[in-house]
């Protein structure tokens, strides 16, 4: 699985998406780690989008990743916003994932 690639005009379209579009976010996190942690066993830092900036002047990339020790946190923040939006079967995996986890 390879992170979702697109381009943008710069840094402020970056902050505007990942502001308007936190379901994208989270669900690519969800996706990322699941996989990662299937194919591994263990948490490690992974790639969820990878944006080239057309317009920046002093960046040619911005890359949203997740690093190994930020995997709770980031499927907790997942977790909180598949709840609100009653998106249930999420949450499920969100949990389960989550739970095995924090046991391993």
């Amino acid at each position: 699985m390879k992170p979702i690639k697109m381009k943008m005009k710069d840094m402020d379209s970056v902050l505007e998406y990942t502001t308007e579009n936190p379901a994208v976010i989270h669900h690519q996190t969800y996706k990322m780690l699941d996989w990662i942690y299937n194919k591994k066993k263990k948490p490690t830092s992974i790639n969820l989008l990878i944006i080239e900036l057309t317009d920046d002047e002093e960046l040619d990339e911005a890359v949203l990743n997740v690093e190994a020790f930020e995997w709770e946190l980031a499927l907790e923040m997942g977790l909180k916003f598949f709840e609100k939006e009653e998106e249930y079967e999420m949450c499920a995996k969100v949990n389960k994932l989550l739970t095995t986890i924090k046991t391993n």
